[in-house]
């Protein structure tokens, strides 16, 4: 009678330890727009290695919850108005900063 109970304790608290990691992780979708297409914009941040675009760039990153995250975006030009917004999965804006030659979002850790 005790193996049974002990079993089932054991594997309630694997599959809590596993629910909730699966929990510490969640995916935005990163937007970066650049209104000057004649000059690259720089940009980088959390799961994005630094790179060159031109115009738009759409990104899926993943980021833990209560940790900061960072994004970034510049430009020479410095008349080109650069933005960043940050989309949750459903499409809703969760962030948003627009100014000219050089932006970031940071959130710090909670």
């Amino acid at each position: 009678m005790k193996k049974p109970l002990l079993l089932i304790l054991l594997l309630s608290i694997f599959f809590n330890s596993c629910s909730s990691d699966d929990n510490e992780y969640y995916d935005v979708s990163v937007e970066f727009i650049n209104n000057s297409a004649d000059s690259p914009m720089y940009i980088e941040g959390n799961g994005i290695n630094g790179k060159y675009i031109k115009n738009l760039h759409k990104e899926t990153v993943t980021l833990r919850h209560n940790a900061e995250y960072v994004f970034t975006a510049s430009c020479e030009n410095e008349k080109a108005l650069l933005s960043i917004k940050i989309f949750n999965t459903k499409g809703q804006l969760l962030e948003e900063a627009s100014g000219n030659e050089w932006v970031i979002i940071r959130e710090p850790s909670k």
